[in-house]
């Protein structure tokens, strides 16, 4: 995951992605910190024997201060350890630790080893990439590590040293990657809420955006045309709003690889999880009618709507189903795979299997399918003898599209496809190259289309941006939506992140002291995001039409707030350090996969797979190499040989280049494993006819 200043949240694919690095919105204002807890050790580069550690429960939030001045976060209901040479926290389950060890005198790269040998002496540790970003936040250096995880492991161990002045401050995480994945958002609250003594963040709280004049447009576009030559995205359209107008429009590159038409501000592209905010604002409509109220509970407007547990089914609320704070996890496998079937009626029925892993509001895990639901039960309480589908269609056009005059986004799959000015998809093959896919691949969408399945272009969401800016009013004054209820949706649920926090249907966040809500939207083979800062009047969004857009958009973001407020010039560095690493990471993972050419060792394994979640998977041996074809998609795969030893075969042409299956044999039995965080799926050899 890139060090983006704000976590972009999308609807694709997910795989596990670092702790470290991620940052989106502002929790409630953090409790003054309080005196430590126990003997604070003072800062020390010698590894001793530690004496007797102390460990309490947390009661609620606060922050402990150590005897060099460095803040940390606890979390109530964490264990806390107080030793003598680091502190720690663990979760509830006692399966993550997170510790932290202070030093002085050193570089944070020679103060990540030692930190281990005095957290965890003796556990040997092999190094998969040490990054080191640009410095920020106030501080001097900065280095990640991340280490091999073993095949089948579910172990994740991290490591992020800061440096300012002499003071060097160490953060490890080492746990279970279930307890990680469900735990990410509280672990990244820690992580980002360290800070050193001295460590000041340069803040434009009370900075006004400059006028987007001529002169600031013409570096805009100049940086735009640079970086999406340097990240190789096919096409993009670029937008900002400020004081009620479109300052700024324009499209660049191509519509396809391979072909001249050139991305307009008119051109149509799936935008994925950007669609979450529209559904908000659609029940934020319905709530101004009073067909319901967000503390409604959703069995009152769906009587049939249940979750995996009769306890779960009656806590959650219309509420409840946006705000990713009901504990539900993470399930876009599911989306996937055999999708050709699905229908919004199949979605809600699935929802009665999904049980939460963590406890209501108690940590941020999103969940796609909740927010389809959400958008479902809307368009049931706007129309209730329509189908599912049709009924959200019908109350999107009604209360959102044709209200504030977006007359070219639809929900309608098959009417953006069969615009005249649309984007073809674009996924990434092993290498990151951009490649042209079938648009059939992005029909997951369909059947949960509330939560990503919107096609747009930067005319109409510039349109949107400027209701939201207007606080419910359209460019042309009429009021849509109460302010009331629009700005609800912006209201902090859930903490994600030290500076950040999950709303409803958008994500909120404080960068360097400027408040900003924005979603990220991802499918397939695009990737957007909408971004505003409501008290400085500016607004922007950013369309691609590759899988693979997230540089391009983080460069272009942190490339505005500099122009708009003066800010320390960090855009073009960070840009180059996120190339550098991808292109890295991608040396790296090549080296460990077999020439399409070998082929020999896949014979025993051809044949007809299932999982009784995801379906059937079809492997095959092809001319060009082993091939898996799960009906709705099909690739070309190959073997990887993980550090391990281990044995696994990887999809090496998008839209899925990069998914792994482990090859398991044991006592003569074969199956393939998909790993996923917080469940694996393990797919069984079908009997041969």
């Amino acid at each position: 995951m890139q060090r983006a200043p704000h976590r972009r949240l999308s609807l694709a694919l997910v795989v596990p992605a670092l702790v470290i690095g991620c940052a989106a919105a502002p929790p409630p204002e953090p409790p003054a910190p309080t005196a430590p807890s126990g003997p604070a050790p003072a800062p020390s580069t010698a590894t001793a024997p530690e004496s007797a550690p102390v460990t309490t429960r947390v009661e609620k939030d606060d922050v402990h201060v150590t005897s060099a001045g460095t803040s940390i976060p606890r979390l109530g209901g964490w264990f806390f350890t107080q030793a003598a040479q680091h502190v720690a926290l663990e979760d509830p389950e006692r399966e993550v630790l997170l510790a932290v060890v202070e030093s002085r005198g050193q570089s944070a790269a020679e103060a990540i080893p030692k930190a281990w040998d005095t957290v965890k002496p003796g556990a040997a540790r092999k190094v998969e990439q040490t990054l080191t970003p640009p410095a920020d936040s106030g501080l001097d250096e900065i280095v990640i590590v991340n280490y091999e995880r073993g095949t089948g492991e579910g172990r994740l161990s991290q490591a992020l040293a800061r440096r300012k002045g002499d003071v060097v401050v160490v953060t490890l995480i080492d746990g279970a990657l279930a307890s990680v994945s469900r735990r990410s958002a509280q672990l990244r609250v820690v992580f980002g809420g360290i800070k050193l003594p001295g460590q000041e963040e340069e803040s434009y709280k009370d900075t006004p955006a400059s006028a987007f004049d001529a002169e600031r447009q013409q570096r805009f576009d100049a940086f735009i045309a640079s970086a999406l030559e340097k990240t190789r995205v096919p096409g993009a359209a670029v937008a900002v709003v400020q004081g009620g107008k479109v300052m700024f429009e324009k499209g660049y590159g191509v519509r396809e690889l391979g072909k001249k038409q050139a991305v307009t501000p008119s051109t149509l592209m799936m935008i994925g999880s950007t669609t979450k905010s529209m559904t908000t604002l659609l029940m934020a409509s319905l709530v101004d009618e009073k067909r319901f109220t967000w503390d409604t509970p959703v069995t009152e407007v769906m009587p049939t709507f249940a979750l995996g547990t009769p306890e779960a089914t009656r806590q959650v609320t219309m509420k409840h189903l946006v705000c990713a704070c009901a504990g539900m996890p993470r399930k876009d496998m599911e989306l996937l795979f055999e999708f050709g079937s699905a229908t919004p009626e199949s979605l809600m029925e699935g929802l009665r299997s999904l049980k939460p892993t963590t406890g209501f509001g108690e940590t941020f895990q999103y969940s796609n399918q909740m927010v389809a639901a959400a958008g479902f039960v809307a368009g049931r309480a706007f129309d209730a003898k329509r189908p599912l589908g049709a009924a959200y269609d019908a109350a999107m056009q009604a209360r959102v599209f044709g209200p504030l005059g977006m007359k070219s986004t639809t929900v309608d799959f098959d009417r953006g496809l069969k615009a005249p000015d649309h984007a073809s998809p674009h996924g990434l093959d092993l290498s990151k190259a951009p490649k042209v896919i079938s648009p059939a691949v992005e029909r997951f969408v369909v059947p949960l289309r509330p939560s990503g399945g919107a096609w747009s272009n930067t005319r109409d969401l510039s349109r949107y941006l400027l209701t939201e800016l207007g606080r419910g009013r359209t460019p042309e004054g009429k009021q849509v939506v109460s302010e009331a209820n629009l700005t609800r949706r912006w209201e902090p649920q859930i903490a994600t992140s030290s500076k950040g926090a999950y709303g409803l249907g958008w994500a909120v966040a404080t960068h360097k002291g400027v408040r900003i809500v924005e979603h990220g939207g991802g499918t397939m083979g695009f990737n957007v995001q909408l971004a505003f800062y409501p008290d400085k009047d500016l607004g922007l969004v950013i369309l691609t039409n590759t899988q693979g857009g997230g540089a391009f958009i983080e460069a272009v973001q942190s490339r505005l707030f500099e122009l708009a407020f003066g800010a320390k010039e960090e855009a073009q560095e960070q840009l180059a350090f996120n190339l550098k690493a991808r292109a890295e990471g991608v040396e790296k993972a090549l080296a460990r996969v077999d020439a399409p050419a070998d082929t020999g060792w896949i014979a025993p394994w051809v044949g007809t797979w299932r999982d009784p979640d995801l379906g059937t998977l079809e492997l095959e041996l092809t001319k060009s190499g082993p091939r898996l074809d799960a009906g709705e998609w099909a690739g070309l795969a190959s073997r990887e040989r993980a550090p391990d030893g281990a044995t696994l075969l990887i999809l090496t042409d998008p839209p899925l280049a990069g998914l792994k299956l482990i090859l398991r044999e044991k006592e003569g039995k074969r199956t393939l494993v998909l790993e996923n965080p917080q469940h694996d799926y393990v797919f069984e050899q079908a009997p041969k006819p």
